[in-house]
């Protein structure tokens, strides 16, 4: 019988974001026949641990924290689980997680490392040119859409999309009352959500109704202006919630009005509830929805395109279905696995 892989999926931590719900789908059906997993988390962000907890696989937070002696203790431990548990290929996700793997990988050469970085450019220039220097320790990128590729990427890159499950039946659920938008994302500053609360200012219209999931580093910051511009009744803040799905379905409308993004997971799960998408038009963004599958537009045109989703919603809801039925056919889950597993393989020559 031949031997499993190796396969650690190093990533920088484990909050409640669409990288880390990624991990998490990549670990759940994963051929435990084909694959030994563990799951190693920089940080001590802790959302998905119990999920991980619960497939019964090695998971380690190693609580580094943005000093260098931190940084440095935490290479020196992760190179000592590689070498006990005979590690063959790490599979970085988002950038701390890489340039660990790739510091490794000096002390290890033989070791195959393969990265994804879930977003569509770096935050800082410094980013983009170290992970330039490094790619030369990477053996393969991942890419979510083949535009992506930019200038400090692999020579060597694949193009593999995110994936969702899709239940065997649609079920439908009442909506809200009063016409409802959500917005679903980490509170940080690319997912811009400041942009929605100052809209919903100018909008002025007591009918309409705005739900923001998630938390982050901007939580006050948003919260305060919420409170500043009296909209605590139609502008929630509700963190972190089990119900995303059931709260998606019983909205009438999804606003992503990002500033950058990969191939966001929550736009495929708008598709699996059938909820019509106004998102802002970056590139990732662009080539995923079409015209007659959602409103993608520039941020100075969202007050527009609520007002049109809002006066014609049976259209809406038509877009949003042709959206679905796209959605499923391309970005299944089992797609996606085969297509990492494949990956894998390959770059072992196995």
């Amino acid at each position: 019988m031949q031997n499993k892989i190796k396969l650690l999926h190093l990533i920088t931590g484990l909050g409640c974001g669409g990288a880390e719900k990624m991990v998490y789908q990549l670990c759940k059906y994963h051929d435990r026949n084909k694959f030994d997993i563990s799951v190693i988390s920089l940080d001590n962000t802790d959302y998905f641990i119990p999920k991980f907890k619960s497939l019964n696989l090695k998971i380690i937070s190693l609580g580094i924290d943005k000093s260098s002696f931190s940084f440095i203790k935490g290479v020196l431990w992760l190179n000592k689980f590689i070498s006990q548990n005979k590690i063959q290929i790490i599979h970085a996700h988002l950038f701390h997680a890489m340039i660990m793997a790739c510091i490794v990988k000096v002390y290890k050469p033989s070791l195959k490392i393969i990265w994804t970085g879930h977003n569509s450019k770096m935050i800082s220039i410094w980013r983009s040119i170290i992970t330039f220097v490094s790619r030369y320790a990477r053996d393969h990128d991942i890419l979510l859409q083949k535009q992506l590729k930019l200038w400090y990427n692999s020579s060597i890159i694949s193009i593999i999309p995110n994936g969702i499950e899709f239940p065997e039946e649609y079920q439908s659920a009442q909506k809200f009352n009063n016409f409802t938008f959500i917005s679903v994302g980490s509170l940080e500053k690319q997912k811009n959500h400041i942009f929605l609360i100052e809209l919903f200012y100018k909008i002025k219209n007591s009918t309409l109704n705005l739900n923001i999931l998630g938390n982050g580093s901007e939580y006050k910051y948003l919260q305060s202006r919420i409170d500043t511009l009296g909209l605590s009744e139609r502008v929630k803040l509700l963190g972190h919630r089990e119900d995303v799905h059931e709260l998606m379905q019983q909205s009438h409308c999804f606003l992503l009005p990002s500033l950058w993004e990969g191939l966001p997971l929550v736009i495929l799960e708008c598709a699996q509830v059938k909820i019509p998408i106004i998102a802002s038009s970056i590139i990732s963004i662009r080539d995923l929805i079409s015209e007659d599958e959602g409103y993608v537009v520039p941020l100075e045109q969202f007050e527009t395109a609520i007002n049109r989703v809002i006066e014609n919603y049976s259209d809406a809801s038509k877009k949003a279905n042709k959206f679905y039925n796209r959605v499923k056919q391309d970005y299944s889950i089992e797609t996606c696995i085969q297509k990492h597993e494949h990956l894998y393989e390959m770059v072992l020559n196995v």
